[in-house]
């Protein structure tokens, strides 16, 4: 059972003020020790359907007390950069029947004991694609640390690339990581945009 505190309303009446605190909503999740490196592929206890949605739709999978969610994503058979399937991020067109903030993160719902840097292989499907990757101290609320991954060059764009993150200087921190789709990206003229990732060391 978890409970979290929601908000404070406080009322001054004699001086006719009134004030609302809303806090932040604080990122839930075991607190897992593993042997370093450790690494995911999104192969293990992350099923996929025949035709993955990649809408409005929340969806969280893997091992026990290790899973991701993701949000306007899926663990994905199509086009995975190794192995059977990847974590798969899309954005479609601005359409009305669309919700208009499609931009979606792929994240840890575990926070591992001493981390400090992870590095992935990631696909852009095309240049204009910018996502932020971030990580949130165990019983925080705050993403620190923001770095952008992004293509350098318009000829990388539908290739592998790979990408390194320094949590806080090589410092350790018991932390999980998110990555998230930068509205910066835009919508596209047509059909989606593919953002993947995997292949995750965690050390």
């Amino acid at each position: 059972l978890r409970w979290a505190m929601d908000y404070i309303k406080v009322e001054y009446q004699a001086a006719f003020v009134e004030s609302v605190f809303r806090p932040s909503a604080r990122e839930y999740g075991p607190l897992v020790r593993v042997s370093f490196p450790f690494t995911e592929t999104f192969e293990d206890g992350f099923p996929t359907t025949d035709k993955p949605s990649y809408y409005n739709y929340g969806i969280t999978a893997g091992r026990e007390n290790l899973q991701w969610s993701t949000w306007y994503g899926s663990f994905s058979w199509q086009n995975p950069i190794e192995g059977g399937q990847s974590a798969q991020l899309r954005i479609y067109q601005e359409e009305e029947d669309y919700d208009k903030e499609q931009f979606g993160h792929l994240k840890m719902e575990f926070f591992l004991e001493g981390l400090s840097k992870v590095s992935f292989r990631y696909y852009m499907s095309e240049f204009w694609i910018k996502a932020t990757i971030s990580y949130c101290e165990f019983g925080d609320t705050r993403w620190s640390n923001p770095q952008q991954i992004a293509l350098s060059s318009y000829s990388q764009r539908q290739t592998v690339q790979d990408f390194t993150y320094v949590l806080d200087g090589g410092a350790r921190h018991n932390a999980k990581i998110r990555i998230a789709l930068d509205p910066a990206t835009g919508f596209p003229s047509s059909s989606h945009y593919d953002f993947l990732c995997d292949s995750f060391v965690f050390e």
